[in-house]
């Protein structure tokens, strides 16, 4: 039997980004979401993305002036993230 980590690095993980389809239109539709919640306003304000991936919602909410802590098991995903916003506090975790 694959375990679910196995199933994600060598399946899911690295056609993830394909399966999104445009990517700025993906984005666009998570930052679409975030705009329906009551987040706070505040600048500075903290997030944490759980299986942030490619950063579908890691970027959006820095565009927001979040400090943002992305956290995914495959690291070719944040790989991508850290090239769209270099910036971006990403890190691994098993």
């Amino acid at each position: 039997m694959v375990s679910v980590a196995d199933h994600y690095v060598k399946h899911l993980g690295p056609i993830y980004t394909w399966m999104v389809g445009d990517i700025d239109a993906a984005l666009a539709r998570s930052a679409a979401e975030l705009d329906a919640l009551p987040l706070p306003s505040r600048a500075g304000a903290s997030a944490v993305d759980l299986g942030a991936g490619f950063g579908l919602h890691s970027l959006p909410l820095a565009r927001r002036g979040f400090a943002v802590t992305a956290i995914d098991s495959y690291q070719p995903l944040l790989d991508q993230l850290a090239a769209r916003k270099p910036a971006a506090a990403a890190r691994s975790a098993a």
